[in-house]
This record gives structure tokens, sequence and C-alpha cells, in this order.
């Protein structure tokens, strides 16, 4: 992944996590398509961190088909955008459910630090 792409997953985050917490599936669904690829791929890894239990970076990669490096890279940039990580060592990584309100999806989380 360029830094191009890392960047502008950095900054967008805080949308990303407007767009995971307040917006319905179903309206999700029928927007993401329309977003740059960068935002998908973060969406993605983001959907794939729903697991019942934590995933790997590796895990996460075999889900959504890309490369562990890609993964960590998306990751790192949406740490770094200001997505809320708790540390877990050794478990991977699964989202932490938000508290009451209209959010509907996740907005942090769980990181065993194996990046």
């Amino acid at each position: 992944m360029n830094k191009t792409s890392t960047d502008k997953i950095k900054l967008a985050t805080p949308f990303l996590i407007w767009f995971r917490c307040y917006l319905s599936i179903d309206l999700q669904a029928q927007v993401r398509p329309h977003l740059e690829r960068p935002y998908q791929l973060a969406l993605n890894i983001l959907d794939s961190c729903e697991a019942s239990r934590p995933l790997s970076v590796r895990e996460i990669a075999e889900r959504i088909g890309m490369s562990p490096e890609t993964v960590r890279q998306v990751l790192l940039a949406l740490k770094e955008g200001g997505m809320p990580f708790a540390t877990c060592p050794g478990q991977g990584w699964q989202s932490v459910r938000a508290e009451g309100g209209l959010k509907t999806r996740s907005n942090s989380l769980v990181s065993s630090g194996e990046l």
C-alpha cells in the first residue's frame, strides 16, 4: 500500500468512525461502493475485526484477501488517525462495541499490539 493511500485513511479516520457508528448497515451498503478504494479497504478491515473473537493480522488478511502487510499498514493508519485502540497482548484485533446513542457499529478496537 502506498503512502498516499495510508495518509488518506489516516486523515479520514474520524469520518470512518462516524460512518460505522451513525449510518445504518443498509445505508452503509449503498454508500460504500462510491467511496474511494482506500476507505473501502479500511472499512472491510474494520468489519473483519467484528468477529466473535480477536483475530490476528494474518487472519484478517485471509478473510479479506489482502496481504498481512497491507492490513498492518491500514491498522496503523487508523490508529494514527485517531481510532481508539486498547492493548490486549496476544489476543489479536477485535472491535469493541460502543455504548448507547445511535451507534450501530463499534468505534474502537482491541489490539494485541502485534503490529
